[in-house]
């Protein structure tokens, strides 16, 4: 499904992008006289009336690496449907062909953060990642192009980074600044077993990696309790509870509270993005 918010990145398509962006924003200006609201006190979390402006429009673009996500477009409207703090573009733009790292990239990265050579263990466990450095350094200057203020990478590999000193492999997510890299790996198995569609799993990884990036340090990924921001060391558990996906009070408190109602609009879309009644 093509939605219509896509940008391009192109010669022409930027100075396109960057009129419609602007015109998007110059809008969202315009309408944020003050209003009341439902907020959420963070004593209790209990819904009460407030005045205040309306959020900033957070515009995030979703490049699809590979052009792999077939349903992309019809994610990107239930995403920008459900709420209208966050506006969603789908990201068009060309892949170097070095983007996507191969085994022997990974094992070379391996070496050169670690200092040591993979052993035959480590290299099988490596093979099926993407290095996010590879991607970050070509996201951010199409971001920029794009004048985004995030963007979000969805490839068909695990995800392979460096936290601190640490190497980190096998993972749904990373995050530098305002780019952002998620993993669709295994996700199709996911979507056959449960019975949901793919891009439930997807949405999921993508509104917890910005949420996380957007409020880090504060919010951060937590041991598995069937909230958006479970860990899930284990790829298998992101499976578990989808239809009670909620959002632990704990988190909810560290989401400025501007971007709470769209956070939890993300939620109730997922619980039920496919479900036929």
């Amino acid at each position: 499904m093509t939605s219509r918010f896509v940008l391009t990145h192109s010669n022409d398509g930027v100075a396109q992008a960057r009129r419609e962006i602007a015109r998007t924003k110059s809008a969202r200006v315009h309408q944020s006289a003050p209003k009341t609201l439902v907020a959420f006190s963070l004593s209790d979390l209990s819904p009460r009336p407030t005045t205040q402006r309306s959020a900033p429009h957070v515009v995030v673009g979703i490049w699809s690496l590979e052009a792999w996500l077939a349903g992309l477009g019809g994610l990107i409207d239930a995403l920008n449907k459900a709420q209208r703090t966050f506006l969603f573009y789908e990201v068009d733009a060309a892949m170097p062909a070095g983007l996507i790292s191969r085994p022997e990239r990974v094992a070379a990265w391996f070496k050169e953060s670690s200092g040591r050579k993979p052993s035959k263990r480590i290299l099988e466990t490596l093979k099926d990642n993407l290095v996010a450095d590879d991607f970050f350094g070509l996201a951010e200057k199409i971001r920029r192009d794009l004048t985004l203020d995030y963007i979000i990478g969805v490839t068909p590999s695990m995800v392979a980074g460096t936290n601190g000193d640490e190497l980190f492999w096998n993972h749904f997510s990373t995050f530098k600044d305002r780019a952002l890299l998620t993993s669709g790996y295994q996700l199709h198995e996911f979507a056959h077993d449960t019975g949901c569609p793919l891009e439930s799993f997807i949405g999921r990884i993508i509104v917890s990696q910005l949420l996380v990036a957007m409020m880090w340090p504060k919010l951060g990924f937590h041991n598995d309790t069937g909230c958006l921001f479970d860990y899930n060391e284990s790829r298998a558990s992101l499976k578990d509870r989808v239809k009670g996906l909620h959002i632990e009070p704990g988190c909810l408190k560290m989401i400025k509270r501007a971007y709470r109602p769209a956070a939890l609009a993300f939620v109730d879309l997922l619980r039920s993005y496919g479900v036929t009644k």
